[in-house]
């Protein structure tokens, strides 16, 4: 039997399209994935539902109402937490990011889930660019609330022996900021691009 796993966000950008890996992964598997979600209405309808045509696995839970937190993790071996609050309101930001998953880590933990990986983000560097740092090498030096908030997240993860990624700029279907952010910017610019050359 393949690994109880719980992802958080499940019906935002990357954690929709982290259900769906995980649904072509354990296609054959009895176990669905379950998902954490703050408003169930929310969960991503796909033809054959976020859970492959089996029955959800559902649980309602705020990571800013801490005590909702209580026995989202029992029975689960793993959990990705791909959860975050991206916006203006910095104390929303802190109570979900920062506070809220302290309060998840702590729930796992007291379940004995084994794995916890978090999605966090490499503006926990700050402002590069960074060019061949290798894991470890560059310091912390978040620049905005949100990514503040991460990297104290990460902190709690990592203490608890967990993993944490920190992708860059993340696009594909769904995105609502990179590449519309671009569009944007390039309908703002007199002149169109030719022959440029990017770095990642």
């Amino acid at each position: 039997m393949s690994p109880r796993i719980l992802v958080t966000g499940g019906s935002g950008f990357i954690g929709s399209h982290v259900v769906t890996a995980l649904r072509e992964a354990q296609r054959d598997t009895p176990d669905p994935v379950r998902l954490l979600l703050r408003d169930p209405a929310s969960l991503p309808t796909d033809g054959g539902g976020a859970d492959g045509g089996r029955t959800a696995d559902v649980v309602r839970a705020d990571l800013a109402d801490a005590p909702s937190l209580r026995g989202v993790c029992d029975g689960v071996d793993v959990v990705l937490h791909c959860a975050s609050h991206i916006g203006d309101d910095i104390p929303l930001t802190e109570a979900i990011n920062d506070h809220g998953t302290r309060a998840l880590v702590e729930e796992a933990t007291r379940a004995g889930v084994s794995r916890v990986v978090y999605v966090s983000t490499a503006a926990v560097y700050g402002r590069g660019p960074f060019t061949g740092a290798l894991p470890g090498e560059l310091p912390l030096a978040p620049a905005s609330p949100t990514s503040r908030a991460r990297a104290a997240a990460e902190r709690y993860v990592l203490d608890a022996g967990g993993v944490v990624l920190r992708p860059h700029l993340v696009l594909g279907a769904g995105d609502r900021w990179v590449v519309p952010g671009l569009v944007g910017l390039m309908g703002l610019l007199s002149a169109g691009l030719k022959g440029g050359a990017a770095r990642h």
